[in-house]
């Protein structure tokens, strides 16, 4: 496990990890080669927050944030250090589309150490990757040159485990499931995703991630740069409550009822389900199954809290994959 100098330092590097490899767009109006020196400067601008990051914020901090009482406030400052490099990519987006923008003396000082001093003189690939059509900051961020390529499917292989998320992601597009690149924002800061829907369930967009506003099965990624292990994948439960799947756990193969009793929340009497009852009276929620001569108490809620991962090998694969086609035997299509 590699150690830090500070706080700001991991930081720095869980940014850097995930940023994707270079892939230019052949057809642009600008050469590749043009587009490889753009990618180089956004690369070594990170790279000097990783290796001097006194040079983007005043206050360093120990990098012993991982402890519970410091939780909390490790966040706040892991913020701060991502907003300072965010706001200068910002003003580096507004910059190449000619905009009049007051670089701060440390943004000064970070452009002159990447070899940025003209500015009225700026690369052709950064005034292109801000004034193209649908110009967009975190296309013009993470070098997202081909609108047309997969970028995050490339992160995310690598940092959850190439072999086996390329075969994941290779069955989902054999079912049938479409891939979506989703760009967000993670506590102000632009981040990727991607979702492998089936889009028998609804229409819409897929929102980010398999947390909240779920309307199809599949599989998403997302990445939280204040996390220890800032990539993860989960499990997309349709309206993210997977009470009628769980009432119908007997009729699931073994294998996949011992998937679902390994992960799924067991119910430990929080009463969040219950928290509007004013009599008290109200059952709990949790669907009850057995399992192996043995009753469990399961609870329906947040499910995408309990279905995810930090890494994937090819039995968890195939569990999810199990999983996803019992889900879908409930699709819209198949029991109307």
């Amino acid at each position: 496990m590699m150690a830090y100098s500070c706080l700001e330092q991991r930081t720095a590097k869980t940014v850097i990890d995930h940023f994707p490899p270079f892939v230019p767009d052949r057809q642009a109006p600008v050469s590749a080669a043009e587009q490889e020196l753009f990618y180089g400067l956004i690369r070594s601008m990170l790279q000097l927050a990783f290796d001097e990051p006194n040079l983007f914020i005043t206050t360093l901090h120990d990098d012993d944030v991982f402890t519970k009482e410091k939780r909390n406030e490790y966040k706040i400052h892991m913020r701060k250090f991502v907003q300072a490099i965010y706001d200068l990519v910002q003003n580096m987006f507004h910059m190449g589309k000619g905009s009049d923008v007051k670089l701060s003396k440390r943004q000064q000082a970070v452009l002159s150490r990447i070899g940025v001093s003209d500015f009225a003189n700026l690369p052709a690939a950064w005034v292109w990757m801000s004034t193209r059509d649908e110009a967009e900051l975190t296309e013009f961020f993470y070098c997202l040159f081909d609108k047309n390529y997969s970028y995050g499917s490339d992160i995310y292989a690598r940092l959850l485990g190439e072999k086996a998320f390329r075969g994941l992601e290779s069955r989902l597009l054999e079912k049938g499931y479409k891939p979506f690149s989703i760009y967000g924002l993670t506590a102000g800061f632009p981040v990727i995703s991607m979702t492998y829907a089936n889009t028998a369930w609804s229409g819409e967009q897929p929102a980010e991630g398999y947390l909240y506003k779920i309307k199809h099965t599949g599989v998403s990624t997302l990445y939280f740069y204040y996390n220890e292990n800032p990539a993860s994948l989960g499990l997309c439960i349709p309206n993210s409550v997977i009470t009628p799947f769980l009432k119908a756990f007997d009729s699931m193969p073994d294998k996949l009822q011992k998937f679902v009793i390994e992960h799924n929340t067991k119910c430990w009497n929080c009463r969040y389900c219950v928290q509007t009852d004013k009599t008290g009276k109200r059952p709990l929620v949790f669907v009850p199954a057995t399992y192996e001569e043995k009753e469990y108490n399961l609870c329906p809620r947040f499910p995408g809290s309990a279905y995810n991962w930090n890494s994937i090998n090819d039995e968890l694969a195939d569990d999810m994959l199990e999983m996803l086609t019992f889900l879908d035997s409930f699709a819209p299509s198949k029991t109307e």
